[in-house]
């Protein structure tokens, strides 16, 4: 009968985790005011999330603009794009003094609808997610998305996720998953 090893959480999971919440928390207060705009847009949107710990600041390029520029823990706003329309994104690494490293991160093609939002996520590198973003926000309520970017140590439990005054969890057993 084979045995699985349960190693201890490592601190760069409780960084990554607190990093996520802090990130997306920060986002998601932004989002309610921008979101009310979008009703009638003629445009779609992008941002980044770099979620990878100990990976250098990111570089996302649009039709080959150098664009938004985000480092650890950090979610970008939104960059508005001409929706029905092709655009290349190109992610890249950057060092401390702003010059590429390595190879290329990710690279591809996005056409977005009109009002259409979308997440580029760093999860680990070559690893990137394209999440959908729903934008819909009932007037008096917030809206939160929690997401489980840790790949890189298999032995990491489900996390369960706790209001800071709550005994109980607002999301349990939230596991990471391979998109």
């Amino acid at each position: 009968m084979a045995m699985v090893e349960r190693r201890p959480l490592r601190l760069s999971v409780y960084i990554a985790a607190f990093a996520l919440a802090v990130g997306l928390s920060a986002a998601i207060v932004n989002l309610t005011a921008w979101a009310q705009g979008l009703p009638g847009s003629t445009q779609g949107h992008v941002r980044i999330a770099h979620l990878a710990p100990g990976f250098p600041m990111i570089l996302l390029s649009i039709d080959g603009r150098p664009t938004l520029n985000v480092e650890f823990g950090a979610v970008s706003e939104y960059v508005p794009l001409s929706a029905r329309r092709a655009h290349r994104l190109t992610l890249d690494a950057l060092g401390p003094d702003g010059t590429l490293l390595g190879e290329r991160l990710a690279e591809g093609e996005i056409t977005l609808q009109p009002g259409e939002a979308r997440t580029l996520t760093l999860i680990a590198p070559q690893l990137v997610a394209m999440l959908s973003d729903d934008l819909t926000v009932e007037a008096g309520k917030a809206k939160l998305r929690i997401v489980h970017a840790l790949p890189f140590d298999l032995y990491t439990p489900p996390l369960n996720v706790y209001v800071l005054d709550g005994r109980e969890p607002l999301v349990q057993g939230l596991a990471f998953k391979w998109a």
